[in-house]
């Protein structure tokens, strides 16, 4: 039985408001988080903005870079909104995603302290 968005997105939350980081580093601890979203088979990338900005049919288009690879398409406004701050402030962005990290996978988008 396949599991639903919504209920990822529960699972996801409580996973993670239930964990105690015990690391050091901001690297260990995004490490440890991480771990644990993989644990619900979600994938957790650390890359940076390439370009985010509107469509002219008024969608939101982003370029997600990770090392050597790029994912470029359509984002949700909630999503989209993180990724111009992180263009804005030259920040990395932590993004938890149902499958690549293409808009329609999104679950979460974080802006990092780090620098992109």
């Amino acid at each position: 039985m396949e599991i639903s968005r919504g209920q990822k997105l529960v699972e996801l939350s409580k996973k993670l408001n239930e964990v105690v980081i015990h690391a050091a580093s901001a690297d260990e601890k995004l490490r440890e988080l991480s771990r644990l979203v993989e644990e619900l088979n979600l994938k957790s990338n650390k890359g940076w903005i390439n370009h985010a900005g509107r469509v002219a049919d008024g969608t939101f288009q982003v370029e997600f870079d990770i090392h050597s690879d790029g994912y470029s398409s359509r984002w949700p406004q909630w999503a989209y909104e993180v990724a111009l701050q992180a263009v804005i402030h030259n920040k990395k962005v932590w993004v938890i995603s149902d499958g690549i990290p293409y808009g329609q996978n999104l679950l979460q988008v974080i802006m990092l302290a780090e620098s992109a």
